[in-house]
């Protein structure tokens, strides 16, 4: 293994600590406001990951606190090596909705596809951080993750979402 490809995966433990840190704080919420029933949106963007740029997009559905998501993510090279590891997977986490805002936490099973003749599975990671000025428009940050033997990374999207994003609160 080269010393600049060890440091470089060594770079996304700091990043992988603190998603980690964001999903147990979402995870131990007392949520009151979260009465949301059968949401769901797509989400799709581009940004910035420790493989260089990313872009990704997926589908979820949130019930009270669940949130399902299945996504798929892309990395590439800013130096002009072409596409490095992108994976697909389906994701299991909790979520914080309130009228104007959603936060979520979630991980999962996934395949990554290869920079090498073959992929493997990894554990992929997401977190949603989004502002939902209207019932059925949002903007925000989605943060993704994956945990695996070959390709470990990191990074960040700006994101849109978009379906049904809000329901009736009792407050």
């Amino acid at each position: 293994m080269k010393p600049g490809a060890l440091l470089f995966k060594l770079k996304t433990i700091p990043f992988l600590l603190f998603f980690f840190l964001i999903f147990s704080a979402v995870h131990g919420q007392a949520v009151e406001t979260n009465k949301a029933r059968n949401l769901w949106w797509v989400v799709g963007g581009g940004g910035l990951s420790t493989q260089g740029g990313s872009v990704g997009f997926g589908l979820s559905h949130q019930f009270r606190p669940h949130i399902l998501t299945a996504r798929f993510v892309r990395n590439y090279d800013f130096d002009g090596g072409g596409t490095q590891a992108w994976d697909v997977g389906v994701l299991y986490g909790r979520s914080y909705k309130t009228r104007n805002a959603m936060i979520s936490g979630s991980a999962g099973l996934g395949y990554v596809g290869p920079p090498s003749d073959f992929g493997t599975v990894g554990i992929p990671l997401e977190s949603q951080i989004f502002w939902t000025p209207t019932r059925y428009f949002g903007i925000g940050v989605y943060a993704f993750g994956n945990l695996n033997t070959k390709e470990p990374y990191g990074g960040a999207l700006l994101g849109l979402q978009f379906g049904r994003l809000t329901s009736h609160y009792k407050y």
